[in-house]
């Protein structure tokens, strides 16, 4: 079941959405007036391709309150996490009446999807009525590439249930599922022994209990009647990293590097995307597999932190004379370093974030004043120092703003004050004027409040 993240990974058009835990495909069941698979055979929005839908549908599988031929009209609301249908599509859904008389509703963050994706509920819906009784645990093993893209289901898997000292195993199907019935009631941790050379993306539980994220295992918990599932969305372990430095070597913090497939360099790749730290290095954690060309500042945008264009490892401008680097399924590529050929000039403003009383101010932004909330230029270390870039030729002003969340805002008397009730507050210091044609030290920038301790 995919029921989190983006539309590339649903799969249903739903788009910007992010859902709490679902239901099962046991509780979608139980819950649902309306459960099966049918052809969408009309589809329309009440705008071009936005808001609300309706659509009719043809059933062609039926497992409740329904019978096979029956057709069935379909208002779906406008909000993101609502599905939205293509006419010719094949589509599990699961029914609810809708505001309007006579028609229906598949909600959102529950587990309406297609028929490609529902395998596991498929194989619970077609073993009607007997795996209604008693508990099921389920889940399937999914190996996705770096970018969400479903490549196949994994059999084969060995997936681990444990419960105190007691231990059970078993084996993904061809389907690359699997499933156990009438468990002990009780809290559970599921683990996938990984196949070698892939690692957890997202894991992904529907039902009672249970923990998403990217951890191997989750602890669900069974009653003597519920459906839990445990999802394992893997990627292969791939990584690449590096370092950009200058023409002489030094490190350059702040320089965002991409990735470009060599067979498809238009392709955006979301996720193979990284910037520089304090020294210099990045790391790809989720880079594609595939050849590829590393590319420090794509897009080419020219700033005191990346005062040059578009650069392409090891260090040019042309991409047709761009090295190449092969990332394996499951290789960790080391060692790439882009040296910046030419620099534009800059100058540096160096100096200190202090609060009211003169206590230095660490972790504070530091900003160009552009009207707005301003670019953010450094951040101060544990000391209040900061050692802001900015290009040649051009006068401006900088200042400092400290930003607050939570419950540090509460806490401190002059913060909530200031806060009104909101639970978050920015405070900026005074700006101060530069020429741009100079290098400018000892700056002081004081943020008018105190220190909270």
């Amino acid at each position: 079941m995919r029921t989190l993240l983006l539309l590339l990974v649903t799969g249903i058009g739903a788009w910007g959405c992010s859902c709490s835990v679902g239901p099962s495909a046991k509780g979608a069941w139980e819950e649902s007036p309306l459960v099966f698979v049918g052809r969408v055979e009309a589809a329309s929005f009440a705008q071009m391709e936005i808001g609300e839908q309706t659509a009719r549908v043809r059933v062609e599988e039926a497992f409740k309150g329904t019978k096979i031929g029956a057709v069935l009209e379909l208002d779906q609301p406008g909000h993101n996490c609502a599905p939205k249908f293509k006419e010719g599509e094949r589509v599990l859904f699961y029914l609810h009446p809708a505001k309007t008389a006579g028609k229906w509703e598949a909600y959102g963050c529950h587990r309406t999807q297609r028929v490609n994706t529902a395998a596991d509920d498929l194989l619970f819906l077609r073993g009607l009525p007997g795996t209604a009784k008693g508990n099921r645990l389920s889940g399937e093993v999914t190996l996705m590439d770096s970018e969400w893209k479903t490549l196949r289901n994994l059999a084969g898997v060995k997936v681990r249930i444990q419960s105190g000292s007691t231990l059970m195993e078993t084996v993904t199907n061809g389907d690359g599922l699997y499933e156990m019935y009438n468990l002990p009631p009780g809290k559970y941790t599921v683990q996938a022994e990984l196949p070698k050379g892939t690692k957890v993306r997202h894991l992904d539980v529907a039902g009672a209990g249970g923990r998403r994220g990217q951890s191997a295992s989750s602890e669900v918990e069974l009653t003597a009647t519920n459906g839990v599932s445990v999802g394992f969305w893997l990627t292969p372990d791939n990584s690449l990293s590096g370092r950009v430095v200058d023409p002489e070597g030094k490190p350059m913090p702040g320089v965002c590097v991409d990735l470009e497939l060599t067979d498809a360099p238009e392709k955006q790749l979301l996720f193979a995307i990284e910037c520089t730290k304090a020294d210099g290095v990045f790391t790809m954690r989720d880079a594609p597999t595939g050849t590829v060309r590393v590319v420090a500042n794509k897009r080419g945008d020219r700033s005191g932190s990346t005062p040059f264009g578009k650069v392409y490892y090891p260090g040019t401008e042309d991409a047709s004379k761009a090295g190449v680097v092969t990332i394996r399924d499951g290789e960790k590529v080391e060692g790439v370093e882009i040296r910046v050929p030419q620099l534009d000039k800059r100058i540096f403003i160096t100096g200190r974030v202090v609060y009211r009383d003169g206590t230095p101010a660490k972790k504070i932004s530091v900003h160009l004043a552009d009207g707005g909330y301003g670019v953010r230029l450094a951040e101060t270390d544990e000391t209040g120092a900061f050692r802001a870039p900015l290009l040649t030729g051009k006068a401006g002003r900088i200042y400092g703003a400290l930003n607050l969340y939570g419950p540090i805002v509460s806490r401190c008397e002059e913060y909530a004050k200031l806060a009104q009730g909101r639970g978050f507050l920015t405070v900026r210091t005074p700006e101060v004027a530069f020429a741009g044609d100079a290098d400018l030290a000892e700056v002081v920038l004081t943020l008018p409040v105190g220190a909270c301790r």
